[in-house]
Order: C-alpha cells, then structure tokens, then sequence
C-alpha cells in the first residue's frame, strides 16, 4: 500500500495489488478477465481504513457497484436513495457496525463474446453456445455440469436462473448476442491428453485452502489435473 500523507488515513480499494494480476489466467478457476466463469468474475479485493476496519476477511460475492455506495457513505452520507445507487454500502460489513444491508439475490455478468452468467446463492448458470450449471460453492473449479442432474434439481434451476438472465439481459440498453467466440470455451477435450509432466500443482493448493469436505473433487484427484480442465461428468442424469 501506498504510505505517508494523503494515503495513510483514508478509505483506499485495492483490486489489483502492485498490478500483478494480468487478467489472463487464474487457474484453477476456469476462464479469464472478461469472461464469465469464476477464473473472470472471482477476482480478490483489499480495503484498508486506518483505525476503521480491522483486519478480516469476508467470503462473498460483491460488485464495483457497490464501491460507489461504500464511499458516499464512508463520506457520510447516511441516506442513500437506492434510485441513485445500484450496489449497496459495504462499510457496515467491513466495520462490524448496524445497518448491514440485504445484497441483492441475484448477480448477474455479460462477457466481452456475448455469454451470460447469473448466480443465486450456491447456483450459478453461465449460458453460451452450451448450457452450464455449477454448485460454485462445492465446485468453483466448475469441474461438474449439474445442468441436467436431476438429482440436484438442475434441470429447474436452470429454467429458473433462465427467467432471471431473460429479464436482465431484456431490461440492457444494449443487444450483443453469442458469436462464434462463445465456442472458445476453456475446457479440456477427451482428445487433448493431460500426461504428468503437464500436471498443475495449482489445482490442489487451491483445494487445500477451502474448509475440510466442502469440495466436490477429492484433492488427490486434482493432484492429477491439467489446465485448462475437463469437465469431470453430468451428476446424476
């Protein structure tokens, strides 16, 4: 962080520190910046408050609109019409105060090809020229397709999610539908080998920071993974 006068006593958002995120690659999330699976839309954030916010860390998906409320009121601003803003204010969540507000329920992304993607709680639905459905919450890798698990109920969350993407892609004032780029997906083909001396170590030191039998993958599987990953199966069909 930057240090001495102006700098050390003000609100200060880091998305991208000492600029070492380049936007291509953050295996082994699939995908890159912007695109709308995880490895382009699940990107870390620091905010720093001398004397303000205590060091914490807070797991959840949040939006730069949400920058602009935080700020007003960090500024002081303690009515906030939601006509004017379309996030919501972090400060509350960061400084452990009152007044947390309810996140919307729904986030939704538009990758630069034309793809779509809306989570809602664990579910995300990514649309293309294919149809995606992952638990990102047991699978941020998105390894497994559960889009026609009926054993998860994909088939409704698809149709719901569905609706949920019509409306907000409708309410744009733009139209930019799936070229042919949207068949660029980053996904291992059955005929593209993956040999141990392409094995990605990144795979597995990411499956060991996440909480014990949260991941659907067991890591000594991941052990053996490549970039970019396959998908590992259809649960449930």
């Amino acid at each position: 962080m930057p240090q001495g006068e102006p700098y050390e006593n003000g609100l200060k958002y880091v998305r991208d520190p000492d600029d070492s995120y380049v936007g291509s690659e953050n295996v082994p999330l699939r995908g890159g910046k912007g695109g709308t699976w995880e490895g382009g839309v699940r990107v870390p954030m620091f905010v720093y408050w001398k004397g303000k916010i205590a060091p914490k860390t807070i797991s959840r998906a949040v939006s730069t609109l949400d920058l602009t409320a935080t700020i007003a009121h960090a500024a002081g601003m303690k009515v906030r019409e939601k006509k004017h803003f379309d996030g919501v204010s972090l400060l509350p969540w960061l400084t452990d105060a009152p007044g947390q507000e309810k996140f919307p329920t729904h986030l939704f992304w538009f990758g630069t090809l034309g793809d779509v993607a809306v989570q809602s709680g664990n579910w995300k639905l990514r649309l293309s020229h294919n149809t995606f459905l992952f638990n990102i919450t047991q699978d941020p890798m998105e390894l497994y397709n559960l889009a026609k698990s009926h054993t998860v109920g994909g088939p409704q969350k698809v149709a719901e999610l569905s609706l949920a993407a019509k409306a907000w892609t409708d309410s744009l004032p733009f139209k930019h539908s799936c070229g042919n780029g949207c068949t660029l997906e980053p996904i291992r083909k059955s005929t593209q080998l993956c040999l141990p001396r392409d094995y990605d170590g990144r795979f597995a030191a990411f499956a060991e920071t996440q909480p014990a039998g949260l991941l659907q993958t067991p890591i000594k599987s991941l052990e053996h993974m490549c970039w970019p990953a396959p998908l590992l199966g259809k649960l449930g069909e």
